[in-house]
């Protein structure tokens, strides 16, 4: 009887795992069950026991099999949802116990979105079912075309666990061309056959995946997919020659064939009405002017959503950003429609380039052009031939005796001038339109001044209670990042929010009022006000934290990785600082306190308890900047010291004693 009963079970078994013949897996490696949490062949929880990418004449399979062997690993099982083009997709999640939960679409899965930011795109995950801490998950999907972003396709061979075996296959009639970058110590093993190439990687080592780490300076091969119909590699390989085609091609479809009409020209000619004589002030001035006007379709705002809701209709918001139009590499390319743009009261992030272009050329500001790479996807390269590693151009405005204004046209919740931090510290690409040239350029890093967050707190203690009231005001990159996060709410919704974050912040306050000011005004410094209350009786020696809700303006950590090899990499330089004014009881005093003045190459710290001109006041400052970008791992220690020095502060509290 026990054994007729295991050959039932066995049956069952069987009768639940097979997956359709084009998903078919072949056995698990002799010793997946054996590898375990703790194990050094699978660090962060996870080893991908096999990858492969097939890229046939009419659509793209890929398959994935990957053992989790810890609840961290469990991301392992997780990948991107597929937005166009899914044929198939099926999988399983296998237990060591032989207990099988296949799926065979994406309604199986579980659906994770990602929190969007102004830089990258929400995405959605997609979650096998069944996965658990100890399990095998196998997935198949094909697709029938390949998700082009700014007319490309890029995927990274390696992730944040090791990869015993990737491989990757491409037909002889895949006709976009195709380069594989970064390649380095990972040799493929190579093979062909009269229809296909292809490449076996072997032991693909994990990611760096500790905190600051920015992933394009990692060591990993990346495939890029391109369209680059009308641009050759030059034949003498010199890449100004490149580029100064590039510089041409700019120059002839978005300039000189840009369509204007009356519309536009009318529109121009508004704009350019009463302009400060400052060249830089004056594009300021237009670039504001032209966005309170017209809706950017990929930034709107709840305010441009009640503005434009007729107009926003008409214009196809479907389109994903591309810096360089599909349409500019084919024999159908589209030039800008100024005019239609102005009609239409409209225009995507795309084209919002060349229309402020366009006006600032008319405004005779000798516009510049600059193609950059978001540096947390890619670092551009002047010597690989692909304009699609270009996702933004900047457009820069010369004055005498000023550093070069740079403008994003694409972002109307930045403030004119602000170069967004993914930019900065990155090589570009400076081109000169009218004269068809182009040369390397470095981003400039903005100072740590030019990102300043100052926090004014006032403090009383009086009628049973004491309470709080906090004003604060942002420049450059926090600004916008504000701005973004809560560009879809209300005004109203704006205030709530506001209250509800400092509300988790400071569970024993009761918080009084929340106001958010010019949120939709560039030209004015994002700024908020907040206040709070909770009971307080005269007693023995208090202990008040000077700055409630401050939170840290870099991340600090939990833990860090063992062992860091990578390059230490912080979002942008900034100036942080609080003060309090804090009313001391009557009957009580602030007796003299210890500083906390601290430097090394990331920046300082400092926290002083000042005497104030009136005795029943004390004012408590706090400074903390960032002055380093970039630092090699070997300055670990250095950085996690001035990251404990930042803790340290925000944690201090401010004695105050009963007078004798």
């Amino acid at each position: 009887m026990p054994i007729l009963l295991r050959m039932l079970s066995l049956l069952a078994l069987l009768s639940v795992q097979p997956l359709a013949a084009e998903a078919a897996w072949g056995p698990l490696p002799p010793d997946t069950w054996r590898i375990q949490a703790g194990d050094p062949q699978a660090p962060g929880g996870a080893v991908v026991l096999e990858e492969r990418l097939a890229f046939n004449r009419s659509n793209l399979e890929w398959h994935y099999r990957v053992r989790i062997v810890s609840k961290e690993g469990m991301r392992a099982a997780s990948f991107p949802a597929f937005p166009v083009g899914l044929l198939a997709l099926e999988g399983r999640t296998i237990r060591p116990d032989g207990t099988v939960t296949p799926f065979a679409s994406a309604k199986d899965c579980r659906q994770e979105p990602t929190k969007p930011t102004p830089y990258q795109p929400i995405q959605t995950l997609l979650v096998p079912p069944g996965v658990t801490s100890d399990c095998v998950v196998e997935v198949y999907a094909r697709t029938e075309t390949l998700w082009f972003q700014n007319n490309q396709w890029m995927r990274p061979l390696t992730r944040p666990w090791p990869i015993r075996t990737f491989v990757f296959s491409i037909h002889s009639y895949v006709d976009q061309s195709w380069s594989l970058q970064d390649v380095g110590r990972h040799r493929p093993e190579i093979s062909e056959t009269w229809t296909t190439r292809t490449f076996t990687f072997r032991n693909l080592p994990a990611e760096d995946e500790g905190p600051y780490v920015l992933a394009p300076t990692l060591d990993r091969p990346t495939l890029i997919f391109s369209f680059n119909d009308r641009l050759r590699t030059p034949p003498d390989g010199n890449p100004d020659t490149f580029w100064t085609q590039v510089a041409s091609m700019l120059n002839l479809f978005q300039v000189k064939r840009a369509v204007r009409g009356d519309a536009y020209k009318a529109f121009s000619e508004a704009l350019r009405k009463e302009l400060p004589a400052s060249p830089q002030e004056a594009a300021r001035t237009l670039l504001i002017r032209a966005h309170t006007r017209l809706v950017n379709i990929h930034e709107r705002t709840w305010e441009t959503r009640q503005r434009g809701k007729d107009a926003e209709s008409s214009i196809p918001s479907t389109r994903p950003y591309m810096a360089i139009d599909i349409g500019m590499l084919s024999p159908r390319y589209r030039v800008p429609d100024l005019g239609k743009m102005v009609r239409e009261g409209g225009a995507s992030a795309y084209d919002w380039q060349w229309l402020a272009w366009n006006l600032l050329a008319d405004a005779g500001l000798k516009p510049r052009l600059l193609g950059v790479s978001n540096r947390n996807a890619w670092i551009f390269r002047y010597s690989f031939f692909n304009i699609n590693q270009i996702t933004r151009y900047l457009i820069g405005i010369e004055e005498p005796g000023r550093e070069t204004l740079w403008l994003d046209p694409t972002r109307p919740l930045l403030a004119p001038g602000v170069i967004p931090a993914p930019y900065q510290g990155t090589p570009g690409i400076l081109a000169d339109l009218p004269e068809e040239m182009a040369r390397p350029f470095e981003v400039p890093v903005q100072p740590a001044t030019a990102n300043t967050q100052t926090f004014t707190y006032t403090m009383a203690f009086a009628e049973g209670r004491q309470t709080f009231d906090l004003s604060a005001a942002f420049l450059g990159q926090e600004a916008y990042l504000l701005r973004f996060a809560a560009k879809d709410a209300a005004p109203q919704g704006r205030d709530q929010a506001l209250k509800d974050l400092f509300a988790a912040r400071l569970k024993d306050w009761t918080l009084t009022g929340a106001q958010v000011r010019h949120h939709g005004d560039v030209a004015q410094p994002y700024g908020w006000s907040i206040q709070g209350a909770r009971p307080w009786e005269a007693a023995g020696a208090l202990r008040v934290h000077p700055f409630p809700g401050l939170a840290s303006p870099l991340e600090i950590p939990d833990a860090w990785p063992p062992r860091r090899t990578a390059r230490i990499v912080l979002p942008y330089l900034q100036t942080h600082r609080a003060t309090c004014r804090l009313a001391i009881p009557k009957g009580y005093h602030v007796p003299p306190q210890a500083a906390l003045e601290a430097r090394n190459a990331f920046g300082s710290v400092s926290w002083q308890l000042k005497p104030s001109s009136r005795p029943e006041e004390a004012e408590v400052d706090l400074v903390i900047t960032t002055d380093t970008l970039v630092a090699p791992a070997e300055d670990l220690e250095a950085f996690k010291a001035y990251l404990g020095w930042i803790q340290d502060a925000l944690a201090r509290v401010v004695t105050v004693e009963r007078d004798a």
